[in-house]
């Protein structure tokens, strides 16, 4: 039928995929009221036929009648290109001149004049009676990577374009060309414990973690996403749902490390015995240590307006804070609104907000900035000391001679009730989840609760909110693990209350994404590494590979169909590898069945027979464990294989056979994480869970200090260090 053809036709310009394959070999079909859903949530109007030959006349046409296209991306590469952007004019207009301006971001500007009908057109079409033909204006080719803005001028016309330029790769140092195998040690900041934070992590911790990384001879510290979450609901600590990923957490700035927290008084009095009873509980207390961290900040915050009064000659203090909040513009100043709002209405998400609030733009939001000036400056405080605080630990990460210094991650989305969300709705998707399809973790598939982005919208404001994460993600990190990259190709888009089953997949222009993603890690200095576990799509790790983006390699998925581990010569050079994440077993708790313990107690399995099979699988899992370290020579001949007879010593024996194991490959980074070395049993999350499991809030058992001195520390650094140097067989 027609109406079908258009539907299906009006879906794959939308990018809504007609069909998948999970990751069984099932073959799944996108339903039509699948794909009117989300054609309807990305703003086209697909309840009838009707709407839908509308949508795809508007779909089809709109390039035609706008001159230039909202942006476009081109490549540098080994041979000279050309930069060729498709212009729409109509016929009636081919024979006037134009006069284009190229503004480079460099400074450099290009101009020319030219009339369309003295080149051949490319193609035409006939919108509403109109004919148009489309032409290409060909703009030097040494035009420097960056961001430029096109303007076209003619015919009673003015057109304005971004014409993006990005290098052919992403950012590799020069020990990677040299094949140099280098290494570092990874935890999550929150989890970890200092004779002086408040509770949690922060970036004084972090600083004491890189000196001691430094001095083990770990060329990074990896940490999770720094992003900021959703602080008045405590219950989301997660940081891969974060409120923004432009902003950072509050609870990682180092309050005591603050100038104004010298001048506190009778504040100051209690702050000891409060930071000390959150710093001894063997769990992260966020309900506690918000209420206790922000309060101290107003403090502050009011100490520095006293200090530095406005409309008189303002300190050096004072000019670096305005700087910098001038630096990050309108973007800054939304945040801080929305901070502001959300305490204003009790942190409920802002969708409950009263009707004239939910609009960043509306009259009484700016009303609200206006009468709330104060509170505002507040929250772009917090930012400015955030800010500061991390750019000094970089610098104290290059100082000590690291390689790549800070590696952190960027999360995959935002919490729909969130500031970004908030923020960015016309980019943001709020009728949509995204998650995954039925795969080897969860046969029903996955709803990760976080709205999507809207590739058209996304494109239609020249991927500017994209870069504006990197640019936030990337500034002083050397090195950034995109989480579940192949958002780059694809997300699989669910309706917002139904079944992970219902979702589809929703194409990404990715050959433009990856030219942003190189764009920003060349100029940032950037190492890029995807995350491409699960559903990854046939040539998604090829094309990967033609970027520059490392591969993330997790141990206990690196294995055959059989089950068998792979060797680690097998490992591809361009990739990062590791032992387990976040969301897995340690290897202290794989091997002693924590985590089966754990499904058990919150009955996430589905049956007796399930566990049963669970905990059969977990000793063929142990078997084959063993027989890979031992093929490497890495594990004591004498190790036990009941782990019910493993002593501290015999799990630290393993875990130091696994990390050899990982370190003797050819990635070219490895990343050693603190909770195996510790031997710590449980996991951070516990997928599924929410309130019945501590996500995200379990501590290390062994403080910062400590770390550079520790035995089992010193040792497996020493061992990983001796593997990366080692040279590789060159018939590997």
């Amino acid at each position: 039928m027609d109406a079908d053809r258009d539907l299906e036709r009006l879906a794959e310009m939308a990018g809504v995929e007609p069909r998948f394959w999970d990751i069984f070999g099932g073959y799944h079909e996108t339903t039509p009221e699948g794909m009117r859903a989300i054609l309807g949530a990305m703003g086209f109007d697909a309840r009838s036929d009707d709407g839908v030959r509308a949508s795809l006349r508007m779909l089809e046409n709109g390039p035609w009648q706008s001159v230039l296209p909202p942006v476009k991306v081109f490549r540098l590469g080994p041979a000279e290109g050309r930069f060729g952007v498709p212009i729409s004019i109509p016929d009636q207009d081919a024979s006037r001149p134009f006069r284009w301006r190229l503004v480079c971001d460099n400074g450099v500007l290009f101009e020319d004049e030219f009339r369309p009908a003295d080149a051949p057109p490319i193609d035409n079409r006939t919108v509403d009676g109109i004919g148009y033909s489309r032409y290409v204006i060909d703009l030097p080719s040494r035009i420097a990577p960056g961001y430029q803005r096109l303007r076209l001028e003619g015919a009673d016309t003015l057109s304005e374009s971004t014409i993006i330029v990005a290098p052919e790769r992403c950012y590799l140092p020069e020990s990677f060309d040299r094949n140099e195998r280098i290494w570092g040690l990874g935890t999550h900041l929150y989890a970890l414990r200092s004779a002086s934070n408040w509770g949690n992590g922060d970036f004084g911790t972090l600083t004491r973690f890189v000196d001691a990384s430094a001095t083990l001879g770990a060329d990074f510290v990896g940490i999770n996403p720094l992003h900021a979450t959703m602080l008045r609901q405590p219950s989301i600590p997660s940081p891969y749902s974060p409120s923004s990923r432009v902003f950072l957490n509050p609870l990682y700035l180092d309050v005591t490390a603050v100038p104004e927290f010298a001048g506190l008084d009778e504040v100051a009095l209690r702050i000891p015995v409060v930071a000390a009873a959150l710093r001894e509980k063997n769990h992260v207390d966020y309900e506690g240590i918000v209420e206790f961290k922000l309060g101290i900040l107003r403090h502050l915050h009011a100490a520095f307006e006293t200090q530095n009064p406005s409309g008189e000659t303002p300190s050096d203090r004072r000019s670096t804070f305005e700087r910098f909040r001038a630096e990050r513009g309108s973007a800054l100043e939304r945040y801080a609104i929305y901070q502001g709002l959300k305490n204003q209405f009790k942190g409920g998400p802002w969708q409950r907000w009263p009707e004239e609030f939910r609009n960043p733009d509306s009259p009484a939001v700016q009303r609200f900035a206006k009468d709330n000036a104060d509170e505002v400056s507040y929250h772009t405080y917090i930012q400015w000391l955030l800010d500061s605080q991390l750019a000094e630990v970089a610098q104290r990460a290059e100082t000590k001679g690291m390689g790549i210094g800070l590696y952190g991650d960027l999360a995959v989305g935002v919490e729909p009730g969130g500031a970004d969300a908030w923020a960015n709705q016309g980019v943001v998707v709020g009728a949509m989840r995204f998650g995954a399809p039925p795969d080897a973790f969860n046969a029903q598939g996955q709803n990760w609760g976080n709205p999507p982005t809207h590739p058209l919208a996304l494109r239609d404001q020249a991927y500017a909110p994209f870069a504006d994460i990197l640019r936030a993600n990337m500034r002083y990190f050397g090195g950034v693990r995109i989480d579940h990259a192949m958002s780059l190709m694809r997300l699989y888009w669910i309706p917002d209350g139904a079944s992970p089953m219902d979702g589809a997949y929703v194409r990404y222009p990715m050959d433009d994404l990856l030219g942003v993603v190189a764009l920003e890690s060349v100029r940032n200095r950037c190492v890029v590494i995807g995350e491409d576990l699960g559903t990854v799509p046939d040539g998604f790790r090829d094309r990967m590979a033609e970027e520059a983006i490392l591969s993330y390699r997790v141990f206990y998925f690196e294995r055959y169909p059989n089950g068998l581990y792979k060797r680690p010569e097998i490992y591809p050079e361009l990739a990062i590898a590791t032992a387990t994440t976040h969301d897995l077993p340690t290897i202290a708790g794989h091997w002693m069945g924590r985590d089966l313990e754990w499904r058990n107690k919150l009955g996430l399995s589905e049956s007796p027979e399930s566990a049963a099979a669970e905990a059969a699988e977990r000793a063929r899992d142990r078997e084959l464990l063993i027989a890979a370290l031992d093929d490497q020579g890495t594990l004591r001949p004498d190790f036990p294989q009941c782990p019910e007879a493993t002593s501290d010593d015999q799990v630290f024996g393993l875990t130091s056979a696994v990390e050899r194991f990982l370190a003797r490959s050819p990635a070219l980074l490895t990343m050693v994480n603190l909770d195996d070395v510790f031997c710590e049993s449980d996991q951070l999350n516990m997928p599924g869970t929410t309130d019945s499991y501590p996500n995200w809030r379990r501590k290390l058992s062994v403080p910062v200090e400590s770390i550079a001195s520790d035995p089992k520390v010193r040792a497996i650094c020493r061992a990983v260090a001796d593997e990366r140097r080692r040279p590789l067989d060159p018939d590997d």
